[in-house]
């Protein structure tokens, strides 16, 4: 879907953290990693909450 937007010089975030993972070993991607997945959990938990507020969740 990037590609379709961006050019093809253009590189994308995962494709970034895939190149320094593979080619050398740095912290960075942790660190980024970490409010990504807070976030993400987050999310999640909130729209657990709200559907089990309307009493959607029971279904």
């Amino acid at each position: 879907m990037t590609l379709l937007v961006t050019s093809v010089e253009t590189i994308t975030l995962p494709c970034r953290m895939w190149m320094g993972l593979r080619d050398n070993v740095d912290p960075s991607i942790a660190a980024l990693s970490e409010p990504l997945i807070l976030v993400v959990t987050a999310l999640v938990g909130l729209r657990a909450v709200r559907l089990m507020r309307k009493g959607a969740w029971a279904r």
